[in-house]
């Protein structure tokens, strides 16, 4: 053998014996990444994922807790669509999240941009307008359920001081006033949250980017992305404020689908239809988050 076969050979000796050292280390960096994720999976399966796979299978059936079970087939989607209580719930629904949505992203955003710019007392500002969403909704609904009262809530107090033909309107009882008046309590509820995803995605984009009075938005599409959908999902998933406030009063005019599913399956144990109310509601959020990412991927391109 010569040397410089001997050599050729000790380079690739080398070659292969540190390819196989940088594998063994790629193979502990992913092998520990899945031992932090382990937790999260193993609670997203128990809690998250199979209990979806079982809604999907209840619908089909005529479980109510107790008793045998029967398979229906469509039955529970058809006395679901021909219920009238799940319309309202339904029309409801798209209005309040028709009220919210364009508040909370069009606020946020517009509250990230102030919040972004070197002004005194921002650091405070931001912590003041994003502790409301640390607040559990069932404190937020007492506290504005006590704001809005009629005899003696803070907001009567003040608008019948500035303006005596507002004294005492019934905000919470007043079938006109109630869902507007749950919608501006979750707008106050959730902005925070917005304004904190805008912030952190305008502090990365470059100052030669964007001037004092117009931002960069095309830099800003993968937070659209990610934050409209959201508050699409969790405006049409509007439960324990409603509850809380008006408990879908007056007369149903703030009865919600997650408050109808709630009914039929928790108070009147009909848990395939309350089942198929919650399979209804996946494939509208589905719907609404597809066409919101097939606009947004179409105008990036």
């Amino acid at each position: 053998m010569t040397i410089q076969t001997q050599a050729k050979l000790q380079i690739e000796t080398s070659a292969s014996a540190s390819l196989l050292r940088s594998d063994n280390r790629v193979r502990r960096k992913n092998v520990t990444a899945y031992l932090f994720l382990l937790p999260y999976l193993v609670v997203f399966v128990i809690f998250l994922l199979l209990p979806a796979i079982a809604g999907v299978f209840i619908s089909f059936t005529d479980w109510r807790i107790l008793g045998d079970v029967h398979w229906v087939g469509t039955a529970n989607f058809t006395d679901m669509f021909n219920d009238p209580m799940f319309w309202q719930a339904f029309r409801n629904t798209l209005a309040f999240t028709g009220m919210t949505v364009p508040i909370l992203v069009a606020g946020g955003l517009g509250l990230a941009v102030l919040m972004n710019m070197p002004l005194r007392g921002r650091t405070i500002a931001r912590m003041v307008i994003f502790i409301p969403y640390a607040v559990m909704v069932i404190v937020v609904g007492v506290l504005w359920r006590w704001i809005y009262d009629q005899n003696f809530g803070l907001l009567n107090f003040y608008l019948g001081t500035l303006f005596p033909s507002l004294h005492g309107m019934p905000w919470l009882t007043s079938i006109t006033n109630a869902l507007p008046a749950v919608a501006v309590t979750t707008v106050w509820w959730q902005i925070g949250t917005n304004m904190i995803i805008y912030l952190a995605g305008l502090q990365e984009i470059p100052r030669e980017l964007y001037e004092a009075a117009r931002v960069d938005l095309p830099g800003l599409y993968l937070i659209h992305i990610f934050v409209i959908p959201m508050s699409v999902i969790s405006s049409l998933r509007v439960f324990g404020q409603v509850m809380v406030m008006t408990n879908g009063g007056p007369i149903g005019s703030t009865y919600t689908l997650v408050q109808h599913l709630y009914s039929r399956g928790w108070i009147n144990q009909f848990m395939g239809e309350a089942s198929a109310v919650g399979v209804f509601l996946f494939v509208l959020t589905l719907i609404f988050t597809l066409v919101q990412l097939r606009y947004f991927f179409r105008r990036q391109s």
